[in-house]
């Protein structure tokens, strides 16, 4: 899911069924936004991630995405507590298509 305003766009949701990961899916999607980016003039992408997220964040960080902030509190858990957001940014000519051809079980 994401939306696009003047000239960024931003990316809301990105989510890969378990039994799909590890396959290419993500960096497939990921690669598709990119290139609607590039059609619609956007100059940058942005997303959030959790802070304790390390795989997303190695995910978008292998990708050229960039740690541009930090949402202090932004996610509440279930049992109460918070973490943080990691904002990320990445220019769609930055972007770097990893592994693009790699085979995958």
């Amino acid at each position: 899911m994401v939306r696009f305003a003047a000239d960024e766009c931003e990316l809301l949701s990105l989510g890969v069924l378990v039994q799909a990961r590890r396959t290419g899916v993500a960096r497939s999607l990921l690669a598709h936004l990119l290139g609607l980016c590039k059609s619609r003039a956007a100059r940058q992408l942005f997303l959030e991630v959790r802070e304790d997220n390390e795989a997303a964040c190695a995910f978008y960080k292998d990708h050229g995405f960039k740690q541009i902030g930090r949402r202090p509190r932004y996610y509440q858990l279930a049992d109460g507590g918070f973490r943080d957001a990691v904002t990320m940014a990445c220019a769609p000519d930055e972007f770097k298509n990893r592994n693009k051809n790699k085979h995958h079980r």
